[in-house]
């Protein structure tokens, strides 16, 4: 992916709902997977390789490490600790998140910090969307 990252969010080429919502759970997903999930999507839209890479420019440019709790383990370390430990402190997360806040169904958690937890969720309604509510 060769695109310059554009100056905001805002400026980034539209995708289609479906295109930008796989993106969306690759580049917010399992970074192992990212290589081949982004060859597979590029695969599926040809016509969309550009808007992708655009869009994956930006989000490597503005991508931030998550951090951490007190006490709890870097990424560094989680890491070092090998795939079951990461699969086990998903688990944990995964267990303690709720299934439904207000009109967001919760899907999964994408990661959590100092200042909150951020779950991906799917809105309801009025249209069905995919987000990330961070709380």
């Amino acid at each position: 992916m060769n695109a310059s990252a554009p100056e905001s969010d805002r400026d980034l080429p539209v995708l289609p709902a479906e295109t930008h919502d796989e993106l969306f759970a690759i580049l917010f997903g399992d970074p192992r997977q990212r290589e081949q999930r982004l060859h597979r999507l590029l695969a599926q839209a040809p016509d969309h390789r550009e808007q992708i890479a655009a869009h994956v420019a930006w989000h490597d440019a503005h991508a931030h490490p998550a951090p951490t709790r007190a006490g709890a383990a870097t990424q560094h370390e989680a890491r070092a600790a090998g795939p079951g430990a990461q699969q086990a402190r998903s688990r944990e997360l995964d267990a303690d998140r709720p299934q439904q806040i207000g009109p967001y169904r919760i899907l999964g958690t994408l990661g959590e910090g100092g200042m909150g937890i951020v779950y991906l969720a799917e809105q309801q309604e009025p249209l069905r969307l995919r987000v990330a509510l961070k709380l």
